[in-house]
């Protein structure tokens, strides 16, 4: 009897090896033929309003690369009554700058405030821009940690691209 269901258990991981090869193979032909979807900016993609007053440029859903600029996560920022909050520092100055220059392009108030959501290179390596510009920066105790800890090796990595 076992000897029956063994068979059964190799064409059932036979299956799966099939489906996720074919899953992983589909993602990466979608992946690498995807296109800038804002290719006059840095910024992977305008930034679309999501809500009252809240716009968010989305990142291209792949590692980063020259051709997305680092633009790999979504870049999100809020305009207040008197200041403009960003949700993500960006992952190099000139990214930072770009988005800004879209948030210029909407408002005229100051970013005054800079929250990364965690540590990662593509979500803090920008910071610099902003503290440039007088904002304060935020960020968990552990995303700090982790921007001090691993900041070095992300803009090496970010700049071998």
């Amino acid at each position: 009897m076992l000897q029956i269901f063994k068979p059964i258990g190799l064409i059932i991981r036979l299956a799966l090896f099939l489906t996720l090869s074919l899953m992983l193979t589909t993602n990466t032909v979608l992946a690498e033929s995807e296109a800038d979807r804002y290719p006059e900016s840095l910024l992977y993609d305008k930034p679309v309003k999501v809500a009252d007053n809240v716009w968010s440029a989305i990142g291209q859903t792949q590692y980063y690369s020259y051709e997305n600029a680092g633009h790999n996560n979504n870049l999100s920022f809020v305009i207040g009554d008197d200041a403009v909050l960003v949700v993500n520092g960006s992952a190099s100055y000139l990214l930072a700058k770009a988005l800004h220059d879209e948030i210029k392009q909407l408002t005229d108030k100051p970013v005054k405030y800079v929250v990364d959501e965690n540590g990662q290179s593509h979500a803090s390596l920008g910071n610099n821009y902003w503290k440039e510009q007088g904002a304060t920066l935020i960020a968990h105790v552990d995303a700090a940690d982790e921007i001090e800890s691993h900041g070095p090796a992300g803009l090496s990595s970010l700049q071998q691209v």
